[in-house]
């Protein structure tokens, strides 16, 4: 299981595993263990008997530049575009180049990919599933609906929105959708009512 981690989910991550590890994590001041957030952690890796890896893109946790809403972070977000890329853009890439790693580990190489991710990171994890092409099952919790109101890609809506972004990801992965409302997302499942696909998607 890969979570594709926000800067939210990487403290509350952090939290947890520094209750059981935090005799080799770097302490944050903002942090304070949670032994109960370890032991449901535990109790959930030994029911699904699988490996989880916690993915952190560039900017998220211990590659912050600055605090997220901070002038210095907004900086630099707009030195991306004089070269040509987004803050985002960098993230999807940083989550394809960590499924091509997982594949050629050895203790990971062969295994099934479950890609999780919640919010912004949802709709970025469907380009990055789109792009790889080998990823098994994403969960997607709560995505934006479109770009207008989440992550930035470039020239993306010149062509296509955050549902189209999930047609095209049912090509290759089986979907579970976490949505309060259903039924902006009815492109995503007339396609693949069409293609007869449907199975590979559920709305939750």
């Amino acid at each position: 299981y890969v979570l594709a981690l926000d800067e939210s989910s990487w403290l509350d991550g952090l939290a947890a595993m520094s209750a059981g590890f935090g005799d080799i994590l770097l302490p944050h001041p903002e942090v304070e263990p949670d032994p109960e957030a370890f032991q449901q952690s535990l109790q959930m890796m030994e029911a699904v008997n699988a490996v989880f890896v916690g993915l952190a893109p560039r900017g998220i946790g211990p590659t912050a530049w600055a605090e997220p809403d901070s002038s210095d972070a907004v900086n630099l977000r707009r030195c991306f575009p004089i070269l040509g890329l987004t803050l985002d853009g960098q993230r999807v890439l940083d989550m394809v180049r960590t499924l091509t790693w997982l594949r050629e580990h050895d203790a990971t190489a062969g295994l099934p990919i479950h890609l999780h991710a919640q919010g912004d990171m949802a709709a970025l994890a469907l380009y990055a599933a789109t792009l790889d092409g080998r990823v098994d099952h994403l969960r997607l919790e709560h995505p934006p609906l479109s770009h207008h109101d989440g992550p930035e890609l470039n020239n993306v809506l010149r062509f296509m929105d955050v549902p189209q972004a999930l047609a095209l990801a049912l090509e290759h992965s089986a979907v579970t959708l976490v949505t309060d409302d259903p039924e902006p997302w009815r492109y995503a499942r007339r396609v693949a009512e069409l293609l007869e696909l449907s199975d590979r998607l559920q709305v939750e």
